[in-house]
C-alpha cells in the first residue's frame, strides 16, 4: 500500500469518527432540549389552576342580582350545567346565563381573565350565604345559533409565585363539557 492510499484511509476513518461524534452530540443535545421542555410543560401545569366539571351535588348557588339582591339558582333550572343537567334546554332564551359549574383540582391563582372565543366571560365564586359551599363556576351569554359547537376557553392567570401563563380548553356551547388542550394533558 502507498503512502497516498493510506493518507485517503486515514481521512476516511477521521471523517466517519468526526460524523459519529457529531451524531451523538447532537443526539444527546436534541434528548436534553426534551427534557427541557417537558419540565416547562410539567412545571406549567404543576403550578396552574386546572378546571373540570363539578360532580359536587348542592341545593342552591347563591348570587346577587342587581343592588345586592341575592338569588339562587337550583340545579334543576334550564340554565345551569352541573350534576343533574349536561346540557342547557333547547328553549332557553337567547343571552340568558349559561351557568356552568367547575371545580379547581389544581392550583389557585390570582389576576383570572376567562375568554370564551376571545370575549371575556365570567369565572365567579358563589357568595357566601346560607347554603353557599363556595362553588366555582363560569357564566357566559347563551347564543342559540352556537349550541352544541366546540369553543376555545382560554384562562389567563398569574400564580402565587408570580408567573403568567395562559391555559386552552376545549368547551360545546351550552354543554357540560370542559376539557384542557393546553399543556396538554400526560400521556
Amino acid at each position: 500500500m502507498d503512502w497516498q492510499a493510506g493518507e485517503t484511509i486515514a481521512l476516511v476513518v477521521m471523517a466517519v469518527f468526526e460524523a459519529v461524534t457529531l451524531f451523538f452530540y447532537f443526539r444527546e443535545k436534541s434528548s436534553k432540549d426534551c427534557a427541557e421542555k417537558e419540565l416547562k410543560i410539567i412545571k406549567r401545569r404543576g403550578e396552574a389552576p386546572f378546571l373540570q366539571p363539578s360532580a359536587t351535588p348542592f341545593q342552591f348557588i347563591e348570587f346577587i342580582f342587581e343592588k345586592d339582591e341575592r338569588r339562587m339558582w337550583t340545579p334543576n333550572e334550564q340554565n345551569v350545567l352541573c350534576f343533574v343537567r349536561d346540557e342547557v334546554t333547547e328553549n332557553l332564551a337567547p343571552e340568558n346565563a349559561v351557568v356552568f359549574v367547575v371545580d379547581n383540582v389544581g392550583e389557585p391563582a390570582r389576576c383570572v381573565v376567562v375568554k370564551l372565543d376571545g370575549e371575556v366571560i365570567a369565572l365567579k365564586r358563589e357568595i357566601d350565604g346560607h347554603y353557599s359551599q363556595g362553588l366555582l363556576y363560569l357564566e357566559y351569554a347563551y347564543k342559540p345559533q352556537k349550541r352544541g359547537k366546540e369553543q376555545t376557553i382560554t384562562i389567563s392567570f398569574e400564580t402565587r409565585s408570580g408567573v403568567q401563563d395562559t391555559h386552552q380548553y376545549i368547551t360545546r356551547h351550552g354543554f357540560r363539557v370542559l376539557r384542557r388542550i393546553d399543556p396538554t394533558l400526560p400521556q
